[in-house]
């Protein structure tokens, strides 16, 4: 009897492989790598670090010294000092931040100037806001600038009061009926 050909290989296909017994036993608990960026794989833990610059790219979660981001994104930083221009950053806890013509959502510093920018919510020592700044709720000991906060401790006592009235006047009674 002939022996079969081979089947013709189809352009782009790859080959296929035989398997060993070695092989297949191998091949059934893959092993799976974490999918981690760089800046993920090895968190800083000391300031003496050379300073990191992220240009045009996107960060899930940062943990450095002195990070520079320039028309960058970052979900969540960990750092001494930020300075980011042009970018968006989800949250931020860092000793120093300068934040021009970007975006923050949420911000916790020691120190922070603004400048063209804008934040959701801030919380610091001591912030100064530059022109063209804004923040949705700022809580620091000291502000300096123009200040254009759309809630300060006033508004926001204000708006907790006036929450928990409507809640206890929409809240299901408590009362016992008889």
């Amino acid at each position: 009897m002939p022996e079969p050909k081979p089947p013709t290989p189809v352009e782009g296909a790859r080959p296929k492989r035989r398997r060993t017994p070695a092989a297949s036993a191998a091949s059934a608990a893959p092993t799976r790598t974490p999918r981690t960026t760089p800046i993920e794989a090895a968190p800083l833990q000391t300031t003496q670090a050379a300073p990191m610059t992220i240009e045009r790219s996107a960060v899930r979660r940062l943990d450095a010294g002195s990070v520079t981001v320039t028309q960058g994104a970052v979900g969540a930083a960990r750092v001494d000092a930020l300075s980011i221009e042009q970018g968006a950053i989800g949250a931020v806890f860092a000793g120093r931040a300068a934040i021009h013509q970007s975006g923050v959502r949420a911000l916790i510093a020691r120190d922070v100037h603004l400048e063209q920018a804008g934040a959701q919510t801030i919380l610091a020592e001591h912030v100064t806001m530059g022109r063209g700044s804004g923040a949705l709720i700022v809580i620091a000991r000291r502000v300096d600038g123009e200040m254009r906060a759309v809630l300060d401790w006033r508004g926001g006592l204000a708006l907790g009061a006036a929450l928990g009235l409507v809640l206890a006047i929409l809240r299901p009674g408590r009362r016992s009926r008889r």
